[in-house]
C-alpha cells in the first residue's frame, strides 16, 4: 500500500471554527481521500495549528515549517505523494511578507522536501503543491488586515507559475465552491469535502 502524506496548517489538521475544535476524521479532506483511497494508499496527516513555510514565532518556535520538513518526510519515507498546503499564516500582519515573498517561501521549503527525498528515497514519488484558500473580511483583526487578505488571493497565480517550472501538480484551493467557515479563515463541512474532491482529481 502507498503512502500519501499530507504537510500543511490548521486546515489540513482539520480546525473547526464552529465550537467543536477539530473536524472528525470523515469530515477533514485527509479522511475522505483515506476513505476514498482504502487499500491503496495509508494517508498521513501532518497538519498543525498556526504553521508557516518558514517563519518562526516568537512564542512558538515549533510552527516554523521549514525546521520540520525535512524530518518528516525522512520519517514517513518510502512516500508516493507528497501534498503540501501553506500559505494562510504567512500572510500574518507581523510578518509582513508580499504575496511573492510567500511564494518564494512555499517553494523553498517544498523544494527541501524534494531534495531530501531524492537523496534518501530510492522509490519514485509525486508533489502536488495546493496554494490554499483566501481568507475573506470575517478573518481581519488583530492577525489579518486587508493586505493579507488580497496576498491570500494573489498566491495562487504565484504558486502555480512556480509549480509548472519544477514539474510539480498544482491545485489552487481559492475557487467558489471550497467554502470557509463563520471566521472567514478556516474551512467549512462543505469546504473539506468540496476540496477532497479535487485533490482526488489530481491524485
Amino acid at each position: 500500500m502507498g503512502s500519501i502524506v499530507c504537510f500543511g496548517d490548521s486546515n489540513t489538521w482539520g480546525f473547526c471554527s464552529d465550537g467543536c475544535t477539530r473536524f472528525d476524521r470523515d469530515t477533514r479532506w485527509t479522511g475522505i481521500i483515506a476513505k476514498n483511497l482504502a487499500g491503496r494508499y495509508q494517508i498521513v496527516e501532518e497538519g498543525l495549528n498556526g504553521r508557516t513555510a518558514n517563519e518562526t514565532d516568537v512564542d512558538e518556535p515549533y510552527l516554523n515549517g521549514r525546521n520540520y520538513a525535512d524530518a518528516c518526510v525522512l520519517s514517513h519515507r518510502p512516500i508516493d505523494i507528497l501534498i503540501v498546503m501553506l500559505g494562510n499564516n504567512d500572510i500574518k500582519k507581523r510578518y509582513n511578507k508580499s504575496a511573492a515573498d510567500i511564494a518564494d517561501s512555499i517553494v523553498e521549503l517544498v523544494s527541501g522536501m524534494e531534495r531530501i527525498l531524492l537523496e534518501k528515497q530510492p522509490e519514485k514519488f509525486r508533489i502536488i503543491l495546493i496554494s490554499p484558500k483566501g481568507i475573506d473580511k470575517r478573518a481581519l483583526g488583530d492577525e489579518f488586515d486587508e493586505t493579507s487578505m488580497k496576498n491570500s488571493h494573489l498566491l495562487g497565480g504565484l504558486l502555480e507559475q512556480k509549480a509548472a517550472e519544477r514539474g510539480w501538480a498544482f491545485l489552487d484551493a481559492d475557487i467558489p465552491d471550497v467554502s470557509l467557515s463563520g471566521d472567514g479563515l478556516h474551512l467549512s463541512e462543505q469546504g473539506h469535502k468540496a476540496l477532497a474532491e479535487h485533490i482526488m482529481d489530481k491524485i
